[in-house]
């Protein structure tokens, strides 16, 4: 998983797929040996070798051709599809939406069928998922696929019933979460659906500064807040069994309402994963899970492992449980287990994603530990009050109102806190994907070969219960 990352920007997919024969030859020579070291060995070859062919198969979604149609590229003036996102916001009121092409036209009129993705820059706000469109607008292609401007954008209708009625629920949920009223209204759309237009500018760049802007991207954490809290509510009158059977169902609602966000989808997928393996008895750890997500979402739709959103996902929940047991055992020397443990997921996370954002960015800021440890204490409570005023807001009395005034107190003190931790400085770092391939290798091989040695002298069926 940390090849099929870091690879795609520092080398071609050619070579990618080349190491990815290597290593699975050299795994299949050592296979056949009877030494049981030779063997492990063979194991480790063979999971760098499926590394390096998602790289490649990743790498080539990034520098092939995103469509293909009967008409010249550079000819198209028009163009009909299905969006495939509610949008990512861009400066400007604009936002970029992808779009699953279905024809294409020129200014001659001829028409022909095409298939690929386009990335479509419109108005924000403008298109929905599900969204059936037609598009005036050229089409260019860039190096990370192909990209439109469109000047005129006309929606023809759903691809399914099921997209209209998201729209609707969506449009409920946004005007019952407008009675929160002003900045902290859209803290929680941004919270519980994702939704950042709203969000004041200086709110987004507290978290920035202190590397805590993760928090405001729906992903795991999300998920779990709300997962947990609806074990929590239902396990006491449906049993643990039929609880959760009930959370995986409302899991696969939120997060058809909420939207195909990468991390989210990643945290839905393994949440599934693991209630399936409770259900059923079956043994497997936690990085299986993980890996297992990230080859069905890599396989399904290569260039969805070329966002960042799902980039620091995967990696900050590798390094939480490639790191985080090592940096636990170190803390809870000196520390209450419950803040070592917390302290040592927001590290293992820190130290996984560090070499990206500082690839991305040129800087990371490593006071988000810290933060991340301070504040998301409270965004759980304020995501808890935020469901609940969501359930309450149209009953009569004052609990609702005292929800909102709490919600308003508990916003001002996130705020504060980001505020705060905003002031630390940043550590600055050259920009480059070869420089932070090295720095992730160096810092991911030691404990991948740690967790690797432990996972093959101690299957899952083996272990007893902690």
């Amino acid at each position: 998983m940390l090849l099929a990352i870091y690879l795609p920007f520092s080398i071609d997919p050619w070579l990618s797929l080349a190491a990815a024969c290597g290593a699975a030859g050299f795994g299949v020579v050592l296979a056949v040996t009877t030494a049981p070291t030779l063997k492990r060995l063979a194991l480790l070859c063979f999971s760098l070798g499926a590394g390096c062919l998602a790289s490649a198969e990743i790498g080539g979604s990034l520098k092939g051709a995103s469509l293909s149609s009967g008409l010249p590229v550079d000819s198209i003036a028009a163009f009909r599809g299905d969006c495939l996102d509610d949008g990512r916001s861009l400066p400007g009121a604009r936002a970029c939406y992808l779009v699953a092409l279905t024809s294409v036209s020129d200014r001659a009129g001829s028409v022909a069928t095409a298939k690929g993705v386009v990335r479509l820059v419109a108005g924000r706000g403008l298109l929905a998922w599900g969204n059936r469109i037609s598009v005036e607008g050229r089409v260019r292609l860039e190096p990370r696929g192909a990209v439109a401007e469109g000047r005129a954008v006309h929606i023809e209708g759903w691809q399914s019933p099921l997209f209209r009625l998201r729209s609707s629920l969506s449009e409920k949920l946004q005007a019952r979460i407008d009675r929160l009223g002003g900045s902290t209204a859209a803290f929680f759309e941004a919270l519980f659906l994702g939704i950042t237009d709203d969000l004041p500018p200086e709110e987004s760049y507290y978290f920035r500064l202190s590397g805590t802007i993760h928090i405001l991207s729906l992903s795991g954490m999300h998920l779990t807040i709300l997962s947990t809290a609806i074990l929590f509510l239902l396990a006491p009158l449906l049993g643990k069994r039929l609880s959760l059977v009930a959370a995986s169902l409302l899991v696969v609602a939120y997060l058809f309402v909420a939207g195909p966000f990468p991390a989210l989808v990643r945290s839905a997928i393994m949440f599934l994963v693991c209630a399936c393996a409770l259900l059923f008895e079956w043994q497997a750890s936690p990085l299986q899970l993980l890996a297992a997500a990230f080859l069905a979402m890599v396989a399904v739709d290569p260039r969805s492992a070329t966002s960042l959103s799902f980039q620091l996902s995967f990696l900050s929940l590798f390094g939480i449980l490639t790191l985080g047991r090592p940096v636990l055992r170190l803390l809870e020397t000196y520390l209450p287990r419950s803040i070592a443990a917390c302290l040592a997921a927001s590290l293992g996370a820190s130290i996984a994603t560090t070499p990206l954002v500082a690839a991305c960015f040129g800087a990371f800021y490593p006071v988000g530990v810290f933060a991340t440890l301070a504040i998301s204490p409270m965004v759980t409570v304020y995501i808890w009050g935020g469901v609940a005023y969501l359930a309450l807001a149209d009953l009569p009395g004052i609990a609702s109102e005292l929800l909102r005034s709490g919600m308003e107190l508990l916003h001002r003190l996130i705020i504060a806190a980001a505020e705060f931790f905003a002031r630390a400085p940043a550590v600055r770092a050259a920009q480059g994907y070869t420089a932070s391939l090295a720095a992730g290798i160096m810092v991911f091989l030691p404990g991948l070969f740690r967790k690797l040695r432990y996972e093959l002298r101690f299957p899952a069926r083996d272990r007893k219960p902690s």
